[in-house]
């Protein structure tokens, strides 16, 4: 059957049209992820992580000092979808490091060394978390040949609500950027944090966040396991879903 270049067109349009709804319906997500390392916090919460559906980014360091059960412990929540990333190998600071030495130094002393480990234990980082968060155009553009995502970290310096806070959210292939801390010394509550995933549910963004152990302590570097857990339920009532660091770069 010959078809006429009007049919033709109507079916180009009829698909450029889908594609282009499919484009505004985009799910938004969440990016979990813990610094240092808190395994045996991290992993005592694996059945919440599982009954949720939830992935999260595990950035390691000091890997040098790791113990069996430690890595065997890291090597599950791999298995269970999860990311492990790179945090140095004695988490200095790149900015001040860079102050005094260079770039490639601090690669050499802090960066590599630490990825080589993690290789050796059978993790390829392909996503770098910088020690409290900081570091400068030189230092990304140079790290970026090693990794395929870089995540720097703040805190509410604003003190407003998070879905004001642009840069701690994500629209495109970015391999740089910016997670908001959850931590209890951060003091976002879970209404605040609410207003970030009502953004990307509406927008189909990324939300990232950064946190350290998971326990009820009520230290400041910590989040409980209540907290999570009602972080998972907005999750799930505003469908948001969660992914990896390097997924980002590759949604």
């Amino acid at each position: 059957m010959v078809r006429s270049k009007d049919y033709y067109i109507t079916l180009l349009l009829f698909a450029l049209t889908a594609l282009q709804q499919a484009c505004n319906t985009r799910r938004g997500s969440i990016i979990l992820t813990f610094d240092d390392d808190n395994i045996a916090d991290w992993y005592a919460v694996r059945d919440l992580f599982n009954t949720y559906d939830i992935k999260a980014t595990f950035f390691i360091v000091r890997p040098h000092k790791l113990d069996s059960a430690q890595i065997k412990h890291l090597h599950a929540l791999l298995e269970d979808g999860h990311e492990i990333g790179c945090h140095t190998l004695n988490h200095r600071n790149a900015v001040t490091w860079c102050d005094t030495s260079t770039i490639r130094n601090y690669i050499e002393y802090e960066v590599l060394p630490a990825k080589q480990l993690l290789s050796r234990y059978g993790f390829e980082t392909r996503s770098f978390a910088y020690p409290n968060g900081q570091s400068t155009p030189a230092i990304d553009t140079a790290l970026l040949e090693y990794f395929q995502i870089l995540r720097k970290a703040t805190y509410n310096i604003e003190d407003t609500t998070i879905d004001c806070i642009d840069r701690t959210f994500s629209d495109s292939r970015s391999r740089i950027v910016d997670a908001m801390g959850i931590d209890v010394v951060y003091k976002i509550t879970l209404e605040n944090l609410e207003t970030g995933i009502k953004r990307v549910a509406k927008t189909g963004e990324s939300l990232i966040v950064h946190a350290h152990e998971i326990n009820d302590s009520g230290r400041n570097y910590t989040l409980s396991r209540e907290y999570l857990e009602e972080v998972f339920r907005l999750c799930r009532k505003y469908n948001i879903k969660s992914i990896t660091c390097s997924e980002l770069v590759r949604k």
